[in-house]
């Protein structure tokens, strides 16, 4: 099925039968990887019958999209631009160290530094100690489903996160780039429930918006 969804978004890419692909590939350029469009992400969604296929754009945080049926037979329904995140839970502390940051919770950081430790361009040393985790790493994809993703993991640990919390700085940064193509960047919704998870685990949340792609032609 992922080769089928491929091969077929691929020949949207090709054949730009929708007005709205041809409209934004002519202000974007994708990536090639081994002379085929590259592909960051699919997603498939068989309950619905759908699939989503996400293509990088050459120097970009957004991504050109085709979105299909599966069923009764795979085809394109619809192209447009997507947003491109990341969603990091991070606790931070001028004053308290890593190791014992680290101590109040199992769930292992995926990136973190310590109060002192030299900055990777060899260029003075950090004034805080990080513990960042970060369990969706790709840009492609709704921030919503990383949202839930990342809470899911943390509320494993309710009790240590909480401690963090008091301990320490504690949020959820979401880097967030939408398309501004036709002067509308658009945004994400954080529902009732998303929001009582949040509070559940004293976590405040931290927003950097972008405005990323080229305006219509």
């Amino acid at each position: 099925m992922l080769d089928q969804v491929s091969e077929v978004a691929i020949e949207e890419i090709d054949q730009m039968n929708f007005a709205i692909t041809r409209q934004l590939l002519k202000v974007h350029t994708l990536e090639y990887e081994h002379g085929r469009p590259k592909i960051a992400k699919i997603e498939l969604h068989p309950n619905l019958g759908r699939a989503i296929v996400h293509f990088q754009i050459k120097g970009e945080r957004i991504f050109f999209t085709v979105f299909l049926d599966t069923e009764p037979k795979v085809k394109v329904v619809w192209t447009n631009i997507t947003e491109g995140s990341r969603v990091i839970f991070k606790v931070t502390s001028e004053t308290i160290h890593l190791d014992k940051i680290s101590s109040l919770t199992k769930i292992p950081p995926t990136c973190s530094w310590d109060i002192g430790a030299p900055h990777p361009n060899g260029h003075g040393k950090h004034t805080f100690s990080l513990f960042g985790f970060e369990p969706t790493t790709e840009m492609a994809g709704d921030v919503e489903s990383k949202i839930n993703t990342l809470l899911d993991k943390l509320e494993q640990d309710r009790e240590g996160i909480r401690k963090m919390s008091a301990m320490a700085n504690s949020y959820i940064q979401i880097h967030w780039h939408g398309y501004y193509g036709n002067g509308m960047l658009g945004g994400f919704q954080l529902n009732k429930v998303t929001i009582s998870r949040l509070a559940n685990l004293q976590l405040a949340i931290d927003f950097d918006l972008y405005a990323d792609g080229n305006p219509f032609e």
